[in-house]
């Protein structure tokens, strides 16, 4: 069960969220996996502009829940994402509303996941399955703990406890490589979100 707990305490976690990401954190890593590499330039314009669209989706259980939720995916998409909602119902029959967070400019969509943190970007630019990640549509697939960004910190799910599911639309050219792609853009955000000291701080909001 999801527990409401927005606006977030005065010391949340932070394990990807404000206002501090990890893993990592060391300046010096930052500072070297955010430089560009070769064959990686981040200036041009199809790097640069590597996003069509993103949407988030997560499922509320009460009115009170879905108030939760619909802030804290406002807060995680630094308020470029539309808001709407759908009454569903779960495998057993229980009534319930699904939530979506959509982004539909490809400028607004890249801004917006700068908001996920420079940490938690890096961790999924980095990892091992992120070519798994992507389908054959050139959709990257994300989910995030619920509970976690009700609590203010963005982090992957652990077990089977309710997950926000994202997916952010890339923008893939003939010869150009998926994987490639992905991890440029999440790079150039995780730039952006270290320069600009992102996500803010949910109790400014």
């Amino acid at each position: 069960m999801l527990i409401p707990c927005w606006p977030f305490s005065s010391t949340p976690n932070c394990r990807g969220g404000y206002p501090t990401s990890e893993p990592p954190t060391c300046p010096e890593y930052m500072n070297a996996i955010l430089r560009p590499r070769r064959g990686h330039r981040l200036d041009t314009p199809r790097s640069v502009v590597s996003v069509h669209n993103v949407t988030w989706s997560a499922t509320a259980s009460a009115v009170g829940s879905k108030e939760v939720i619909e802030h804290a995916l406002g807060w995680m998409t630094g308020g470029h994402a539309e808001l709407s909602n759908e009454k569903v119902k779960s495998y057993h029959g229980a009534k319930m509303i699904l939530i979506h967070a959509r982004i539909m400019k490809k400028k607004a969509a890249k801004l917006s996941l700068s908001h996920l943190g420079a940490g938690f970007l890096l961790q999924l630019a980095e990892s091992e399955n992120l070519e798994s990640r992507i389908d054959d549509d050139n959709t990257l697939h994300i989910r995030l703990s619920l509970q976690s960004l009700a609590s203010g910190s963005i982090e992957f799910p652990s077990g089977y406890e309710e997950q926000v599911k994202g997916r952010i639309k890339l923008e893939v050219y003939p010869g150009q490589k998926p994987q490639e792609i992905a991890h440029s853009m999440l790079v150039k955000a995780a730039e952006i979100s270290q320069d600009e000291g992102l996500p803010i701080d949910p109790k400014n909001m």
